[in-house]
């Protein structure tokens, strides 16, 4: 059963159901839990992070560079979905210039469109 991301159930438990719906998905079933990025609580959108970047889905590309450039998550969730990007390689051609100024400053757009990080 997927839940809406504004439902506030505790943290632990949607952490907890994110882990689990995790642990059943392949990167096919990824969708329908992005919408938990936008969750009101960090521990909950990282959980979702470390899911994506276990399973290597291409769909997140686009929602973790709405998410480096949003201005509703925090500091911590946008520097840990850049990093996600860079490891996997991920397209962010379309979002990058939306990003946050802190993020361009540790990555570049690669060639392919990835991020790369600076230094």
């Amino acid at each position: 059963e997927q839940h809406d991301p504004s439902d506030h159930r505790t943290t632990q438990a949607k952490v907890a159901l994110i882990d689990a719906l995790g642990d059943l998905v392949d990167a096919d079933g990824m969708d329908p839990l992005l919408p938990y990025l936008d969750d009101h609580h960090d521990d909950v959108q990282a959980s979702l992070i470390q899911v994506i970047e276990r399973h290597r889905p291409a769909s997140a590309a686009e929602a973790l560079g709405r998410v480096c450039g949003s201005e509703i998550h925090s500091s911590r969730i946008k520097r840990l979905s850049a990093k996600t990007l860079s490891s996997l390689q991920l397209s962010v051609r379309s979002s990058y210039e939306s990003f946050d100024d802190e993020l361009k400053e540790a990555y570049l757009l690669g060639k392919k469109g990835q991020l790369v990080a600076r230094g």
